[in-house]
């Protein structure tokens, strides 16, 4: 679980991504990973200079670390419908 925020968020305040991990018991500790932003705000976060250089590197390091760890492959379970 990656979140991230901006330092001067006028929009989310600080703190409310970070609320997701209380949340997401049951992704392993060492899998959170919260970062705050300093210097930008809601719209900073997702676009501009910080956002090239700071944060998607931040983003692209997060999912090599934890995007490419075994899957245990799993065939979608069949539901049947009741008959009404």
């Amino acid at each position: 679980l990656l979140t991230i925020e901006g330092e001067n968020d006028d929009i989310s305040g600080l703190g409310q991504t970070q609320a997701a991990h209380d949340l997401c018991v049951n992704i392993p500790a060492d899998k959170h990973v919260h970062y705050v932003q300093p210097a930008v705000g809601h719209y900073g976060v997702f676009n501009g200079s910080r956002f090239r250089s700071e944060i998607v590197p931040r983003i692209a390091d997060f999912i090599s670390s934890y995007g490419r760890q075994q899957r245990v492959a799993t065939r979608p379970k069949l539901v049947r419908s009741a008959k009404g």
